[in-house]
């Protein structure tokens, strides 16, 4: 699990990258090196990255790789005000600000919703919420595949960009 903040360190390469030529790989390859190297006491700087955001979603993967590919016309603003949302009333729950039991008991009925409230957003994020709700049932820790504080990072740097376009 560590090995994919990998991702997040591609990502964020790729974003000050036009296009991708040969040396930009080269470099991509020492990134993924670089990033799973023990520097410090047997830790990588991944192992470093887990402990600030512990485990990574599908969402922030989904997110991620839409970065990494250059492709992040397919979640538009409201699929990123949606994910935002989302994740941030998970985040209130989590915390216990908010009474909702959502996040410490696994409520499928409250996942399918969001998951149909995705459908009518953005067809594409449905997809990876389903696909997120489907691996959830299967895995005994559940919620580590449905929300993380990186993709709330992402969805709101998404919205800041989007609303800047607009």
């Amino acid at each position: 699990m560590h090995a994919l903040y990998t991702l997040l360190y591609l990502a964020i390469f790729a974003i000050f990258v036009k296009k991708y030529s040969i040396k930009s790989i080269i470099t991509m390859f020492f990134i993924i090196i670089l990033t799973n190297i023990n520097i410090y006491n047997e830790l990588s700087i991944n192992d470093f990255t887990y402990s600030i955001f512990s485990n990574i979603s599908i969402i922030s993967l989904y997110l991620l790789m839409l970065i990494i590919f250059k492709q992040t016309r397919y979640i538009d603003f409201k699929g990123s005000l949606f994910v935002f949302c989302i994740n941030f009333i998970f985040l209130l729950a989590y915390l216990n600000i908010i009474s909702v039991d959502i996040y410490s008991s696994f409520n499928v009925i409250a996942l399918m919703i969001i998951c149909l409230i995705a459908y009518f957003i953005n067809k594409n994020l449905a997809l990876i919420y389903l696909f997120s709700l489907f691996l959830s049932m299967l895995v005994i820790n559940k919620f580590n595949l449905f929300f993380d504080i990186l993709s709330l990072f992402i969805s709101f740097i998404f919205i800041i960009i989007r609303a800047k376009n607009n």
